[in-house]
């Protein structure tokens, strides 16, 4: 009895000196960790064996695991005599196990072991576990993506970056594939560029965290707002990151003007004067910094005494793992209405830094520009006197100038072609017939002309002459319900809204006249009058080829002249009219060709403001405004989104439009 308190006390005094002067743990014989890589639920056994003589006072102590890993049993301590170690000129040991089973997967790293005894103290080495799933029979270890934001909570218009990481992986690995559904609401744009490679430490093994995709997100508005799961492929094998929820806080009311958040300079500049009334001139203004560069808005200057023509903005902005950074530079351009002096203000920049939640606010000085009189102002553009007359209907023949949308007229395209077929396959009586036959049939078809109601114009000449422009116009519009091809109608039109204040329909009809009756010179000279005299630099052009009316005649022409020419050489074999049938068929070719692209010219679509119209950048009503339109503006029409319609200016500026507030002017329909 007193043997065996001598015994614990000595004990207890080796652990005591042991914590005041520590020494080195000794290394165990062995330590096995198996079967690793392991199954999820599934149990895996450390086995420690100890060079002690003795099982009796070993004391095992086990570390904290890594969350996800429990010790189910153990520790169990046995001594055993045999060979194992007889290489080691150990012939007894003391073997310790642990079963351990993981309730999650993936990659953990075991803490040290310590072991005490009488004969010394022992600490394994940390200890790495690899557990995985079974999937078709083989055991995977699967990687865990996950979304970093670095926050969870970011404000309305805010670009923050998002990226899809990969963690605790043992080597760098290339990303085969991501897969990524756009947040609902608000923008989702991927960078190509992901950020670098992290790598970590844990008990001396070596982790990489693999950025497989980046991403920047801003928030249209505030509230709740879901970042969806995405999934990412890794040597075949496809794993999905959670979804990531987020709150987005409201903007302060100072800042919504611009909507800017992020850190910004602001400054302009404007054309020196001195100036002319009925001038242009431009002011542009350069926003630059780092934060929510395409989606914020730039302030317009503000100016008495000269209108907003047009604007365009280039911009140099690039988008890299923390965001967008470069500048945004607009250029505003301005007509001169007024004289004296012009006085240019900006309204200031307020932006939000989303670090500190501090608003700060930029402000640029104002600044002014001489308008000189002119001797000569009377005669430029805006002042001259709108000299055109409505036209005479009465006598005036209706003629389509769009023969090559008619479906008819390319019946005209086959006589030539189906004698030389019926001279090559039939005989002489039976050609006779046919050629009879063929001849009847389209002389019958161009007798098929549709008929004209006669129409008068008298009222509308009547108020005319009274000064009614108004009235004339409504009467000319009810003439046009009834002949809607006459391009005199058209040219009315034109002439009586203009003279009644309707820009736009002016415009529109004008337009249409030309398109209708283009080899009548004084419909362009209109559309070019009312454009010029409203100061409309940047219209979409009017057609400019041939009309192609010109290559359908002499496609039908030619392509006939070939077959009746290829009838002549069968009836005679000869070499010259078989050298100008290949010819005239060339030619046929080549018409068809150009045909084509006078036809896409002529058919391509404008759009006419009816009003002074905002123009949106996204088709939204609650969108921000790019410019403005004004009334009569003629601009390309380039798409539709339900009731918006996307247009482009003669300076390449681009933007959304409602529907319902222009007028859309195209081929006529047949």
């Amino acid at each position: 009895m007193v043997a065996h308190i001598e015994k614990r006390a000595l004990l207890l005094l080796f652990f005591f000196l042991t914590g005041l002067f520590p020494l080195a743990a000794l290394p165990p014989l062995s330590v096995t960790l198996e079967p690793n890589p392991v199954g999820v639920r599934d149990n895996t056994t450390l086995v420690v064996d100890l060079p002690l003589s003795s099982s009796a006072g070993v004391e095992a102590i086990a570390p904290e695991v890594p969350s996800g890993l429990s010790i189910w049993r153990g520790p169990y301590i046995r001594f055993y005599r045999g060979d194992d170690y007889a290489h080691q000129g150990v012939d007894h040991f003391v073997r310790i196990s642990y079963t351990l089973r993981a309730s999650r997967t993936g990659r953990m790293v075991i803490p040290s072991f310590r072991f005490l005894s009488e004969e010394g103290e022992y600490e394994t080495s940390p200890l790495l576990l690899e557990v995985g799933l079974y999937r078709s029979g083989h055991l995977q270890i699967p990687f865990e993506p996950y979304w970093e934001l670095g926050r969870q909570s970011v404000y309305a218009g805010e670009t923050v970056p998002v990226t899809l990481k990969v963690p605790m992986q043992r080597e760098v690995r290339l990303v085969d594939d991501v897969s990524v559904r756009p947040p609902r609401e608000g923008f989702f744009e991927e960078t190509g560029r992901v950020g670098a490679i992290d790598r970590s430490e844990i008990e001396g093994f070596s982790f990489y965290t693999l950025p497989a995709a980046g991403y920047l997100l801003t928030p249209e508005r505030s509230g709740d707002l879901q970042i969806p799961s995405a999934f990412v492929t890794i040597d075949g094998i496809r794993e999905q990151a959670d979804a990531l929820d987020l709150h987005v806080l409201p903007l302060p009311d100072s800042v919504a003007a611009t909507g800017a958040v992020g850190s910004f300079a602001y400054k302009a500049a404007a054309d020196k004067g001195p100036f002319q009334e009925g001038d242009r001139f431009f002011v542009t203004v350069t926003v630059s910094g780092k934060g929510n560069l395409p989606y914020l808005s730039v302030p317009e200057p503000i100016l008495k005494g000269a209108s907003l023509i047009s604007s365009s903005e280039e911009s140099e902005i690039d988008a890299d793992a923390d965001g967008f950074v470069g500048r945004r530079v607009v250029r505003f351009e301005f007509l001169v209405s007024g004289k004296g002096t012009i006085e240019i203000s900006y309204p200031p920049f307020p932006f939000l830094i989303p670090s500190s939640g501090r608003v700060s606010t930029r402000y640029l000085s104002s600044s002014t520009i001489r308008v000189e009189d002119s001797e000569h102002f009377g005669t430029v553009e805006g002042e001259t006197p709108f000299s055109f007359e409505p036209l005479p209907i009465a006598g005036f023949s209706v003629t389509n100038e769009d023969s090559y949308r008619n479906l008819r007229s390319y019946l005209w395209l086959l006589p030539g072609p189906l004698l030389f077929f019926v001279f090559l396959i039939f005989g002489r009586k039976k050609r006779s017939v046919a050629t009879v036959s063929i001849l009847f049939f389209f002389m019958s078809a161009a007798g098929a002309v549709d008929e004209v109601p006669p129409i008068s114009d008298e009222k509308a000449l009547a108020a005319y002459a009274a000064g009614d422009d108004e009235a004339a116009y409504q009467e000319y519009l009810l003439l046009l319900e009834i002949s809607p091809d006459n391009p005199r109608l058209f040219y009315n039109c034109a002439v009586t809204a203009y003279r009644a204040s309707h820009v736009g329909k002016a415009v529109f009809y004008a337009r249409q006249a030309f398109r209708t009756h283009p080899s009548d010179g004084k419909m362009k000279e209109l559309v070019q009058a009312i454009e010029k005299r409203e100061g409309f630099g940047f219209q979409a052009p009017l057609p400019f080829s041939v009309h192609p009316d010109l290559f359908f005649f002499l496609l039908m022409l030619s392509i006939n002249g070939a077959g009746f020419v290829a009838v002549f050489y069968l009836l005679h074999r000869k070499n010259l009219t078989f050298i100008v049938a290949v010819l005239l068929f060339t030619i046929g070719v080549a018409s068809a060709i150009a045909l084509g692209f006078s036809a896409a010219d002529w058919g391509r679509h404008v759009v006419v403001a009816q009003a002074d119209l905002p123009v949106l950048s996204i088709p939204d009503s609650g969108a921000g405004t790019s410019f403005v339109l004004r009334e009569g503006e003629a601009v390309t029409l380039l798409g539709r989104s339900r009731d918006y319609l996307f247009i482009e200016t003669g300076i390449n500026t681009s933007g959304w439009v409602p529907l319902d507030q222009v007028l859309i002017l195209g081929p006529m329909e047949r």
